[in-house]
Order: structure tokens, then sequence, then C-alpha cells
């Protein structure tokens, strides 16, 4: 008995890894376009502040929202070759809408959207359907645990697209369980909202690969059932450190129904550095300050489009990236 446990241990850790590592993200080549922010549709709006990119599921277009109001989406026209290149070929511009848009995720085109928004002290999630936006009320709006404009940072739709994933930007400020049981490691909650039922399903905890007090998840992205990426990005020591992590979203704990302490054996997400930019930037900038937020599988299958976020600022630039990626 005791070596069957063994043998079915041995096998869930090899699952576990197994399935990370069949994802590789190519640290060569790089391929970047730097974009102008008087590049855009409609002049009336710089096209900056980039904080998150989306497939439309059709040919090559895609979605790109800013994180300042009025709430715009920007359709994009990219092409991948032997170079990398885009086109703004409109602007859908909701100017009753003061969003701090950090995520868009689409089922239908834009005729059903999510949208996270991220304000000073409150979050939400929205949804566009049938013409209008509609708030998750199932959704917690964190406004008395969440940290200054760090909120719901990062979204992604299961590959089924029953599912809706929110991840915290950063560990909450006042976290119950953080208090009564003090020894855990900090770590992001990412929750799964189940679409059709309207309801919040799980709670997963993601330790931070890199815990440093400016450090939090900027994007997540669903590749298959069981693996998620997750972007973490900090200012540290005057320059950035962006990376990319892998988890397997089945190998962790459901957290959501414990509402004091966390029992000492949960199970935490467990990330897998995939890239960290410091090893390709020099490849695309001659500065450390880059502000990477958004990522999504390319119309091509093979590459993962990034985006930086310039958060209109003369001293720093917006990056349109592709990378390749194995999964």
């Amino acid at each position: 008995m005791k070596f069957l446990l063994y043998q079915l241990i041995i096998l869930l850790c090899i699952s576990h890894f197994t399935t990370i590592g069949q994802v590789k993200i190519k640290h060569d080549p790089v391929w970047v376009k730097v974009m102008s922010e008087t590049d855009n549709y409609n002049k009336h709006l710089d096209l900056g502040g980039l904080s998150a990119i989306e497939y439309s599921g059709y040919k090559n277009i895609y979605y790109v929202v800013a994180d300042k109001p009025p709430f715009r989406i920007y359709t994009l026209k990219i092409d991948i070759g032997k170079t990398i290149d885009y086109q703004v070929i409109d602007t859908l511009v909701f100017p009753g809408l003061k969003f701090e848009a950090e995520g868009i995720r689409v089922i239908d085109s834009l005729s059903c959207f999510f949208v996270s928004d991220e304000q000073n002290t409150n979050t939400s999630v929205y949804k566009y359907f049938d013409g209008h936006m509609q708030k998750i009320e199932a959704i917690p709006s964190l406004h008395k645990t969440m940290r200054h404009n760090s909120g719901y940072e990062g979204i992604a739709l299961s590959k089924d697209k029953s599912s809706l994933y929110f991840a915290v930007e950063r560990p909450l400020s006042n976290d119950k369980r953080k208090k009564c049981n003090p020894n855990i490691k900090p770590y992001i909650s990412i929750f799964e909202y189940n679409i059709e039922n309207d309801k919040i399903i799980n709670e997963f905890a993601y330790p931070l690969v890199n815990p440093s007090k400016d450090n939090g998840v900027s994007e997540i992205l669903v590749l298959n059932d069981s693996v998620m990426l997750v972007m973490e990005r900090a200012w540290t020591n005057n320059r950035s450190i962006v990376s990319v992590n892998a988890v397997n979203i089945k190998s962790a704990d459901n957290i959501l129904d414990f509402k004091c302490e966390i029992p000492k054996h949960t199970k935490f997400l467990r990330p897998e550095v995939l890239i960290d930019f410091r090893a390709i930037e020099n490849k695309f900038t001659r500065y450390n300050s880059y502000n990477f937020e958004g990522m999504t599988i390319a119309h091509t299958g093979k590459h993962i489009l990034f985006i930086t976020d310039n958060n209109f600022s003369p001293n720093q630039t917006t990056y349109l990236m592709a990378l390749e990626i194995e999964f």
C-alpha cells in the first residue's frame, strides 16, 4: 500500500513538471516595433498608456486598451514575418466611462468582452454585452484591502471561455488570512469566475518570484486547461525587472473558503520562470526602463505578443514585441 502511494506521489510530481516543462518562450529571435503616440486612427487621442492587448480571433486583428480615460479600444492590424509591424485601423471610444482599464479579453469580437478597471482605492471587472457595459457584482471591489492603485491588473479567459480569471496586482494590505498566519509567504490572489453561473468558484494563491516591495502581477494568460502564464513587473534599484512565469492551476488548492487562517499544508501555485526580460533587453532597448503590461497569443499560434505602457511619459517607450512560444 505504501509503495502504491509513493508511486502516486511521484506521478503527480512528474505530471506537474511535465505540463510546465512543455512550455518554452524562445529568447531569439526578438521581433520588436516602437509605437508612436501620433500614429493613431483618432487624431484627438494619443496612442499611449497601453495596458493590455488581445487577439480578436479573426485574421491578424488585435485590440489594445489605454489606462487613462476616456475608455477606448484601439483596433490594430499586426503583421509578423521577418519583422513585426502594425497599423491602427480604428479607435472605439466610450466617452462616458472613466475607466483606468488594465485588461481586456474578448469572447465574440467586440460584441462581448471583459475589461478590468483599476482605480486608486477600488477595482472592478465589467462585461460588455448587447450594447451595454455592466459591472460584475459577484467580483469583490477590494475597497478595504487593496493597496493604492493595485487592483485587478490582469485578466484571462479559459480556453473554452466558460471562466474568467483575474489577478490582483499586489498582495492585499489588510489580509485577514495573513494576520492569522504571519508565517505564510506573501501571495497574489488569482480568482476564477464562472461566467454562466455568475459566481466566483476558485481563488488560488500565487507567491511572487521576485517578492520586492514594488513587484506585482501585470498580466495573466491561459494557454490550455492547466497552464497559465503570469507576468511579474517591478521597478527595483532604478531598473525594470519583468518576467513571465508558468503555473499549473490544477496543482494548487482553492483558498476561497478560508476566511481566516490558511492551513499549513495548503498548496500554493508554483511559478517557474520562462523568460526574464533582462536577458534580452539589449535586443530591444538601450534603457533599463520598460513597462510590460499586456500579452496575448498571436494569430500565428506560435508567437506571444507583448505590449508596454509608456505612461504617457517622454522618458518611456511603447514597445510591441513578439517572441516564439512552444506549448
